[in-house]
């Protein structure tokens, strides 16, 4: 089955301040980056699809289903998220927040199975997070908790994950193994992710959003848009912005 999310028309505000005004798009399975200026609704938008912030108006589904009217546990077996800067909970490690994750498809009370643990254990393995599951998140570096982060959600399994600003405390090397790992669990589910780097968007990204006033003000695959036309988008966010092609594709300064 494609998954498929679509937003329509929606509205969220803080009091009497507009934050998203009447936005809509509509996405498949890939990895998809939002881009915008601090204020845009970047995190506004993860909050709504969360359940965290009730939209003024407007419908967000999945596959049909209208996330809006789930309860926070049937939303958590559609949705994941990864968050960029969350406070370190102490003493866990990443094998008890890996297993945390099934909280959606089981009771409160219930414990993990063998076959919980293995297929935890074999996710982690694929990931290259096979050592982190005995450390504790207070004990690893920022990248090696966002890589645990991830685990997390890909042991939650939900066809949508959200990825916001999961980059932001970690150097190259990391940054770029992290994206990496992302676009392969990207194979199978929507990844909507937010990012201040629009040279990382366009190495990974399936498609870009530009979010400006409350709403897209622009959409394009990366792969399939000339950097005469990309700069020319992304300089309604961006205004000094060049793009250039290399051999790998598109590329910003």
């Amino acid at each position: 089955m494609t998954n498929v999310l679509t937003v329509s028309h929606l509205t969220c505000a803080y009091d009497d301040k507009t934050i998203l005004n009447d936005l809509s798009f509509s996405l498949e399975r890939g990895l998809h980056v939002l881009l915008g200026q601090n204020g845009s609704g970047k995190t506004t938008l993860f909050r709504a699809l969360l359940g965290i912030v009730p939209p003024r108006s407007g419908t967000v589904t999945l596959n049909g289903e209208n996330l809006l009217n789930l309860s926070p546990k049937m939303r958590a077996r559609r949705v994941s998220a990864v968050l960029g800067s969350h406070q370190t909970l102490h003493g866990i490690t990443g094998q008890a927040l890996a297993e945390l994750a099934l909280y959606a498809k089981s009771d409160l009370f219930s414990h993990p199975t063998q076959t919980d643990r293995q297929t935890i254990r074999d996710l982690a393995q694929q990931m290259g997070a096979l050592s982190l599951l005995s450390v504790p998140l207070e004990n690893m570096s920022a990248g090696e908790r966002q890589l645990t982060a991830l685990l997390a959600a890909a042991v939650q399994n939900t066809p949508l994950m959200l990825l916001d600003e999961p980059t932001s405390a970690l150097d190259y090397n990391r940054t770029h193994d992290f994206m990496h790992r992302a676009k392969e669990s990207a194979a199978d589910k929507i990844l909507l992710c937010t990012l201040h780097d629009p040279a990382l968007a366009l190495k990974y990204a399936d498609t870009i959003l530009l979010l400006k006033d409350g709403g897209v003000a622009a959409a394009f695959s990366p792969h399939e848009t000339t950097a005469e036309k990309a700069q020319e988008l992304l300089r309604q966010i961006y205004p000094a912005i060049r793009i250039f092609s290399t051999e790998n594709g598109l590329s910003a300064e």
